[in-house]
C-alpha cells in the first residue's frame, strides 16, 4: 500500500475484510452443498480453512490500522504489537 495515507490504507483493509467475509460465506455454502450431496468436500474444506486463515490476518491488519488511526492521532512506528499479532495470525513468518 505504498503511497496511500493512513485513511486510504484503513479503507482498503476494511474492503479486504468485507470481501473475505463474502468469500468465506460462499465457500461454506459450497462445502455444505457438496456434503449434502454426498460428494468429496476435502478440497473445498481445505480452501475454506485457507480463506479463514487469510481472513484472520486481514482482521489483524485492519484492527492494527484502526488502532494506529485512533487515539491521540499520532502514528506509531513499524514493529511492536503489529508484528507480534501478525506472527500469531500467520505462523509461517513475516509478510
Amino acid at each position: 500500500m505504498t503511497g496511500l495515507n493512513l485513511q486510504q490504507q484503513l479503507s482498503e483493509a476494511e474492503r479486504r475484510v468485507q470481501r473475505g467475509e463474502r468469500k468465506i460465506a460462499h465457500q461454506r455454502e459450497i462445502v455444505s452443498v457438496l456434503e449434502r450431496n454426498g460428494c468429496n468436500a476435502v478440497a473445498a474444506r481445505r480452501l475454506l480453512k485457507f480463506l479463514e486463515s487469510t481472513q484472520a490476518s486481514n482482521v489483524v491488519d485492519r484492527d492494527w490500522l484502526v488502532t494506529r488511526a485512533g487515539g491521540d492521532g499520532t502514528e506509531q512506528g513499524p514493529g511492536g504489537e503489529h508484528d507480534q499479532a501478525r506472527s500469531l495470525a500467520d505462523p509461517s513468518g513475516p509478510p
